[in-house]
């Protein structure tokens, strides 16, 4: 019997018990035994064989969903020999053909791992924590192992190691010489690949490869390398082939087998090392992985047979033997037994929330000389004791936007800035709520930062005018505060009158506050900074040491300490009260109050305590433990909700469920939720209702973007934007945002409790990823245990809230199980993504991710990948418009598209706004520098094994790329039917609301879109939007105005108005 290699029993996954939840508040279940299911078939085709011949020339080695098969060299079915849950690929014969060398991650990360010809006795050869190993080749004597290195724990780059084959010891052999790691995730690690040896033991060949620059139209780069094996400058050795890539030598020293790219096309060629003769071997290779991790090279391995006569090499799902002399090709047909054993992914179902939206994220906090608290939430201005209470509304005010709220030093009064469709404004009201608010400001601007002087007459402000705030980023990391705009001022304005003062003008510094005296502003650039009230005078007062990196100061009111936000953790620190040289806050001189990004501090009156804010928890203390002191406010406002009943009559109804369509339908909306749908005549309609005729036109569920990346802004909440408008009018009413910063949930709340018209968002907040500290959209850790992964992890269930969690590259295949496991025990659904790195993708649906975001770089996919994927029931989202191991097909679709000339998409971007964003990426590549076919191909063959896929847009532009999306699938042999499913029922499927969303029947959300062409004819007849209508609330879909329950036309913010 075969030896198994299994991994340890540490990277066993535990399944918390599936509860039906509310979303945003997921339940948490003991740790239960996992749930271990076994994925069997029989598969005659391969993606991404690796493969190798045996010395004798009768058998081979090939690798198939990690795990490495044994096969004649006539073919039949094949023998697993190295098998369980750890991935093992790349096998490699010795020479003298009695072991395996491969790669395993069988010790949690990928190592050089060596075995007996038959699987047996397998040993860990190389003990790397966190790696890839690519390419392995034994050395002529079969006492070392030459492998490309990549180590995952400093920057990205290749090199070539060889590694002693009885001790492990290893020693590099070719450094990176091809410049840095590239920007993006999915690009090869620069550097040598696929090494291989000469017959007589001297030389070492290897390609050199340089990824492509981003957004470039410069390819990436490949040249085949020699070197003498004893050391010495390599050199390119001269071939013909363009891009040559993996070099394969016969044992004879006669031949030399490459790969090499023609017309886009990828192939073999073979040179005569005696005569420098070339040619074409072969041409129709699967696509290489210069645009891809090729975590298992830039082509997958193959074999020159031990007679020099033949080259054995899989493509097209199968393994063919080629002649060298004739380019005879003959398939070498295979039966492989797949048994697999595998983690159900987690599906916890879900309901839409009901009931008072709570305010999941505050912000803005101020505290009054007696302690008092105030806070900006759901942006509303709340007031509070300094004991929590229940917390009141500051003003009265209709669908307010009111943010960062400041407490006059004698209590009376709170000022704050509003932040709208109109614009902005300055305002005070009475902090005891009895009497109106007052607007200090006369007319429309952008205002920051109120503080009262410590008269309590003025007020001290940031302000700038609204077109120049369209010349900075709104979405910013959650760490960090909105840049002022370029011609931003500080200002002091009368508390009374209004009237205003320039100060000095901002260059960047926000935070105004008064301490030991002076006015002091900070900024991360330049620290911490006071001066006179008339701008004279100004001096550092402190700055961060290098380590720390930039952050931004509050100084106490008495002068002698300060708070630091450096990055995620909030410091404080002493500071001479009258010193008048800079003081260098060093990680030493320190104390840390907080390591979770706060979303406001102050100073208590006395500057002995600080407060600070994080999710709904107010946060007070002096830095020692024992004063520490913690207050949750609990916010909430009324849900937006529709009333009244209304019937779509006539219609043509896709329902979606299964193949349903009903002809002249009548579909009954009570509220929120659908109550009927049926033919008209035959459901019961309610006295009261309305009927609005939508006869000739086609109604289909609301579309569900399940990768959509929406932009929202930070600080100033606005959550009438550009991503919200877009995609509602184009039809799409839910969303998942699958890596975004905090403040999305904010954003998401607001929408909820105003009845924005947006889609309904979720999100996993921001992704967990592999590094230290992280920012914005990024929360990073180098994990060492499952509890420092738990510990993490409560941060999305406590302070979001979310039962979604987006696992970005989080390290290698242990840490990545300890994310699946600490979300079981959490309740919450974990999606991922591999980066282009398709083992990473096979193991994604073998461990229990929930889903998988972008592409499969290996495209095409064959039926053993498409079984993998569909039998485990992780949710697969391609992206096919950006997708993986190709020329993106946006640049496509921007330049041919041009979207910025389509007005119903342009009218939701600020004037030139879509133009500017598109036109440095309208990108011309020849057709075959494309993959996005191939992957759609594969997408529907695994939504036609019964696997699930979803529509993803990736943001591209925003609602439209959605519509893309939908006809990129159908470009790659989806039915429209189809696409529709995807983008409907699947994605409720995949957010597992699919009791709740994703199709037309009684009790459900009231989401749908009305067409005005069949898009069962065309897939792009899904853009000719009528109406569109979320939760009840039915809206024109050329231009938002409301037509359900009350008719309005919608007030374009001030940025987005022609």
């Amino acid at each position: 019997m075969a030896a198994q290699c299994r991994m340890p029993s540490r990277h066993v996954v535990s399944l918390a018990a599936a509860l039906a939840l509310t979303v945003g508040v997921p339940a948490v279940a003991a740790p239960q035994p996992p749930a271990v299911d076994t994925v069997a078939f029989t598969t005659r085709e391969g993606t991404w064989i690796s493969l190798d011949v045996a010395a004798d020339g009768t058998r081979l080695a090939f690798e198939l969903l990690g795990d490495i098969y044994e096969l004649p060299m006539d073919g039949g079915r094949a023998t697993p020999r190295l098998t369980g849950r750890a991935f093992q690929s790349q096998p490699r014969y010795s020479p003298d053909g009695s072991r395996l060398v491969y790669v395993s991650d069988a010790s949690g990360s990928d190592n050089l791992w060596i075995a007996g010809a038959d699987g047996g006795a397998p040993r860990q050869l190389t003990t790397r924590r966190r790696a890839l190993m690519i390419s392995p080749a034994w050395a002529t004597d079969g006492r070392s192992v030459i492998v490309t290195l990549v180590d995952d724990t400093g920057p990205r780059a290749a090199e070539v190691w060889r590694f002693d084959a009885t001790s492990g010891a290893g020693e590099r052999l070719v450094e990176n010489t091809n410049g840095p790691q590239p920007p993006l995730i999915s690009a090869p690690a620069p550097g040598g690949y696929g090494a291989a040896v000469s017959a007589d033991g001297a030389w070492l060949y290897f390609a050199s490869v340089t990824p492509r620059p981003y957004g470039s139209r410069n390819g990436a780069s490949s040249v085949i390398m020699r070197r003498p094996l004893t050391g010495g400058p390599a050199q390119p050795v001269a071939l013909e082939g363009t891009l040559p890539m993996r070099p394969a030598l016969s044992r004879d020293g006669r031949w030399l087998v490459y790969a090499a790219v023609h017309e886009g096309v990828t192939g073999l060629r073979v040179r005569d090392l005696r005569s420098g003769d070339e040619r074409w071997l072969v041409r129709g290779l699967d696509r290489h992985e210069l645009e891809s991790r090729a975590t298992r090279d830039v082509v997958a391995g193959y074999a020159i047979a031990p007679d020099g006569e033949s080259v054995v090499v899989a493509f097209g799902g199968r393994i063919h033997r080629i002649t060298i002399a004739s380019g005879t090709d003959a398939i070498t047909p295979f039966e492989a037994p797949v048994s697999l054993e595998v983690v159900a992914p987690l599906a916890v179902p879900q309901r839409l929330a009901t009931g008072e939206v709570p305010a999941r994220r505050l912000h803005h906090l101020a505290v009054a000389r007696d302690g008092r608290l105030a806070v900006s939430a759901l942006a509303r201005i709340y007031v509070a004791t300094s004991g929590g209470g229940m917390p009141r509304r500051l003003t009265r005010t209709e669908r307010p936007r009111e943010f960062m709220p400041a407490w006059s030093p004698d209590g009376r009064w709170i000022a704050y800035v509003t932040w709208d469709e109109t614009g902005g404004h300055l305002w005070k009201a009475p902090a005891d709520g009895r009497g109106a608010p007052v607007r200090l400001s006369a007319l429309p601007a952008w205002y920051a930062d109120p503080v009262w002087t410590p008269a309590g007459d003025s007020i001290v402000a940031l302000t700038a005018t609204l077109g120049a705030t369209r010349l900075v980023s709104t979405a910013v990391p959650a760490e960090m505060r909105v840049t002022p705009p370029p011609d931003a001022r500080v200002v002091v304005v009368s508390a009374a009158t209004g009237g205003a003062r320039t100060i000095v003008s901002s260059d960047g510094l926000r935070l105004p506050h008064f301490a030991a005296g002076r006015l002091h502003l900070s900024s991360p650039t330049v620290g911490l900074v006071s001066l006179g009230m008339d701008g004279s005078g100004r001096r550092t007062e402190a700055t961060l040491a290098p380590s720390l990196g930039r952050g931004y100061f509050l100084r106490s009111p008495d002068g002698r300490a300060l708070l630091v936000q450096a990055g995620r953790t909030l410091l404080r620190a002493s500071i001479a009260a009258d010193s008048t040289s800079p003081r260098v806050i060093a990680a030493a001189d320190a104390t840390v109050l907080s390591q979770a990004t706060p979303t406001g501090v102050a100073w208590s009156a006395d500057g002995e305590r600080a407060s600070w804010l994080v999710g709904a928890t107010v946060h007070m203390g002096s830095g020692a433990a024992s004063d520490a002191r913690a207050v949750s406010l609990t916010i909430g406002v009324p849900r937006a909700a529709a009333v009244g009943v209304v019937v779509l009559r006539g219609g043509r109804v896709i329902t979606m469920r299964g193949d349903e369509i009903v002809a002249d339908a009548d579909v009954v909306v009570q509220g929120e939720r659908i109550i009927a749908v049926g033919a008209t005549g035959r459901v019961a309609i309610p006295a009261n209702a309305r009927i609005i005729d939508v006869r000739g036109k086609t109604i289909v569920p609301g579309f569900i973007d399940l990768h959509a990346h929406l932009g929202v802004s930070q600080e100033l909440q606005q959550p009438e934007w550009t991503g919200g408008f877009a995609n509602l009018a184009y039809g799409v009413t839910t969303a998942r945002d699958p890596q975004a910063a905090p403040d999305i949930f904010a954003i998401a709340d607001i929408i909820d409790a105003d009845g924005v018209p947006a889609p309904r968002i979720f999100s996993t907040g921001p992704g967990l990823t592999l590094g230290e500290g992280g920012s914005g959209n990024f929360l990073a850790r180098d994990f060492r245990s499952l509890d420092e992964v738990r510990q993490a992890m409560r941060r999305y269930r406590d302070e979001y809230r979310t039962s979604y969690l987006k696992s970005y590259l989080t390290g290698n295949r242990e840490q990545r199980q300890w994310v699946v496991q600490a979300a079981r025990e959490l309740g919450i659904m974990p999606t991922t993504e591999g980066g282009a790195d398709a083992k990473a993708n096979l193991t994604h649906a073998m461990d229990g991710f929930s889903g998988n975001e972008h592409a499969i770089p290996n495209a095409p996919i064959y039926d053993d990948v498409v079984q993998l994927i569909a039998r485990t029931g992780i949710t697969y989202t391609p992206t096919v418009i950006v997708a993986f191991g190709g020329a993106l097909s946006i640049y496509r679709l921007l330049a041919e598209e041009r979207p910025h000339a389509t007005p119903k998409v342009n009218r939701w971007y600020a004037d030139g706004e879509l133009y500017q964003r598109s036109q440095t990426r309208m990108l011309w590549f020849p057709p075959q520098d494309y993959n996005d076919r191939d992957v759609a191909a594969g997408a529907a063959a695994i939504l036609r094994a019964g696997g699930r896929v979803a529509l993803g847009g990736h943001g591209e532009v925003q609602g439209l790329s959605n519509h893309w999306e939908m006809r990129l699938l159908a470009d790659g042999g989806m039915t429209p039917h189809e696409v529709l499913r995807v983008a409907t029922i699947e994605g409720a499927r995949g957010l597992r609301l699919e009791a709740e969303l994703g199709s037309l029947e009684a009790g459900k959300m009231a989401d749908l879109v009305v067409l005005d062409r069949d898009p069962l004819v065309d897939i792009r007849n899904a853009t000719a939007i009528a109406y569109v209508m979320k939760g009840g609330v039915l809206y024109e879909g050329e231009t938002l105005a409301r037509v359900w329950p009350t008719a309005r036309a919608l007030q374009l913010p001030w940025a987005l108005a022609r």
